[in-house]
């Protein structure tokens, strides 16, 4: 329990400076207290170090299980090491270890987070031919890698498939699906989404007031005021804006070289203590 304290804290040192003092006075390691380390390596950003812990773990005669490769593959994807991950589930295949719906899900993050699409779709296939199935991270994430590689209509497949999948969605794949029409300049689809997902009964939270204003970031005045009337709606609603919907809200107002309203962005923003002088 110690070692787990100092891992949710990140405090990598600490846990490592625990793990030591634990094998100096004798007491063996478990599989959880070597999954912690490489959790949080791959927290610190420490991927090498992280694979050094599954190899002293293998030396001490430990066996790595599905959550330590999954651990490992997670490391792998922050760090963007995309190739690493996939060298980890090949690893763990080959070592008689069942990939479950969190390997599949971690490696699809991994490819979202390095920009490879296609590669994301090609888990995903792997990932159904092996007979897991696929949940809302799964189908979220690969909207998210639709959106990022600006195909749109991609995206909306995958929400039809997530659908057939009986997968109920949540803000963050409706959230998804708008940043999808965001790259591709589609206003009015993106407030369709939005008008879905109330009916879904899926309530809108910062990031999907957040996206929709971003869409509306191309320049004309006539999108501007699309733009405040959903920071309105936001602000009606309950739902507290953050930097980010300052930020937007400004860049709109900038677009549309409105400048009273975007000193009043940042009015508004100050008042809030969030300071946005620094902008263009």
């Amino acid at each position: 329990q110690v070692d787990r304290a100092c891992v949710k804290a990140n405090q990598l040192e600490r846990a490592f400076a625990v793990f030591e003092a634990m094998t100096r006075a004798g007491i063996e390691p478990n599989e959880f207290v070597y999954n912690s380390l490489i959790s949080a390596c791959g927290r610190a950003g420490q991927v090498d170090r992280a694979f050094e812990v599954l190899n002293l773990m293998r030396r001490l005669g430990a066996r790595p299980v599905v959550v330590t490769y999954n651990s490992l593959i997670v490391a792998c994807g922050k760090s963007n090491q995309v190739e690493r991950a996939f060298f980890v589930f090949r690893q763990m295949v080959e070592s008689g270890v069942q990939p479950d719906l969190v390997s599949y899900n971690s490696l699809i993050d991994a490819c979202v987070k390095g920009n490879d699409v296609d590669r994301a779709f090609a888990v995903f296939e792997e990932m159904q031919q092996s007979g897991v199935r696929p949940d809302v991270v799964t189908f979220n994430s690969l909207i998210n890698a639709c959106g990022k590689a600006a195909q749109m209509e991609r995206a909306f497949e995958v929400f039809e498939v997530m659908k057939t999948h009986g997968v109920e969605p949540d803000h963050v794949t409706f959230s998804s699906l708008i940043n999808s029409c965001e790259r591709a300049t589609a206003l009015d689809r993106a407030f369709a989404v939005f008008e879905a997902m109330k009916r879904s009964e899926v309530t809108p939270d910062v990031v999907t007031y957040n996206s929709l204003i971003n869409v509306c970031g191309t320049g004309s005045k006539w999108q501007l005021d699309r733009a405040f009337d959903i920071y309105d709606a936001m602000v009606a609603a309950g739902v507290s804006p953050n930097k980010v919907t300052f930020r937007s809200l400004l860049h709109s107002s900038s677009q549309a070289n409105d400048h009273d309203r975007a000193e009043a962005v940042r009015q508004s923003a100050r008042a809030m203590g969030i300071e946005l002088a620094s902008l263009k």
